[in-house]
């Protein structure tokens, strides 16, 4: 089985899965409503009741999501919480898909003749469907999206052929740096990324898959960055929301720092402009297994090393027919 069609069954196992913890709260909400029937509660004694209430739902979900971030954020993610970090999103869509088709059931049980809440039910199946775009759209392998990569001719930075593939792409441009060509799909299918974009924990797995077997996602400054010395890949704010784009950082002097975007190539940038875009999110990749053809740091970068480096690994061009 080829690494592609093994992303494919993975993430629909997932989704599977996924759908099947909804389908048990759906028949659990069932049985309990049964019970609550049974117990003569009718659905205005429902609504009353507290310890199940849409007021006391929101509150635990609210609760629950912060204790999640608060521990995501907590000591880089070495928590308990860390082997699911990489599924967060789809497991936000799950629980509380779930949480509405409970109450949905249950509640349907007890009032199934009450037209409000058939109306209702309405909108609880509404808003399962799109959980469940979102749920899809962030299993969705994005390698099976990508198009024809390109590489700047004016940089040597690699391009990106979609509009959500900056992670693969930067990690394809570090690549570079030490003479070894990632391709974007290579790099995608190592990170399982889903086309809603690529989390730092993804990017930090990708890159171990592909060489970097250091590589794991930090919140870290400047200075500590300047005293690794060594290339990162950093998250910054992009449209005005905030680490929302994936870049490399390539090199840093005491007034600019080198960005290799995938959007438009090297930036140069100051640094009081570059901590106003960067809120500290990146993933330390260390230093490859494979072999460098020249030393890499942050310190020692050259813009134009790097372009004759990066070009020079591409395959020669055929002549032009006259």
């Amino acid at each position: 089985m080829d690494p592609l069609t093994q992303l494919w069954v993975w993430k629909g196992l997932r989704f599977l899965i996924g759908w099947g913890v909804t389908i048990g709260a759906g028949w659990f909400g069932l049985w309990y409503g049964r019970r609550l029937q049974a117990a003569g509660t009718t659905l205005a004694d429902l609504s009353r009741r507290e310890s199940i209430s849409w007021k006391r739902l929101a509150g635990l979900s609210v609760l629950l999501g912060g204790t999640y971030l608060a521990a995501r954020d907590w000591a880089g993610l070495e928590t308990f919480l860390k082997p699911i970090s990489r599924f967060r999103v789809q497991f936000a869509m799950i629980t509380l898909r779930s949480l509405l088709v409970f109450l949905g059931t249950t509640q349907w049980v007890i009032g199934r003749e009450d037209r409000r809440l058939r109306r209702t039910l309405v909108l609880v199946a509404i808003s399962c469907l799109v959980m469940t775009g979102v749920e899809l759209l962030t299993l969705w392998p994005m390698v099976s999206t990508l198009g024809n990569p390109e590489l700047d001719r004016h940089s040597g930075v690699v391009l990106q052929s979609t509009g959500y593939s900056c992670a693969p792409c930067s990690l394809a441009t570090v690549a570079r740096l030490y003479g070894r060509v990632i391709p974007e799909r290579d790099s995608a299918l190592a990170m399982e990324a889903g086309m809603n974009g690529t989390s730092c924990d993804e990017m930090a797995g990708g890159a171990r898959v592909l060489g970097f077997p250091e590589a794991r996602p930090v919140t870290t400054t400047l200075e500590a960055l300047a005293a690794a010395d060594l290339p990162v890949l950093i998250s910054i704010e992009f449209g005005g929301v905030r680490n929302l784009h994936a870049v490399a950082l390539v090199g840093l002097s005491s007034t600019t720092v080198f960005l290799a975007d995938p959007l438009v190539g090297l930036c140069a940038m100051p640094h009081d402009r570059f901590r106003a875009r960067w809120d500290g999110e990146a993933v330390l990749l260390g230093r490859p297994t494979f072999a460098a053809t020249a030393p890499v740091t942050l310190s020692g970068f050259s813009p134009a090393a790097f372009k004759a480096l990066s070009l020079g690994l591409e395959p020669a061009r055929p002549p032009a027919r006259k």
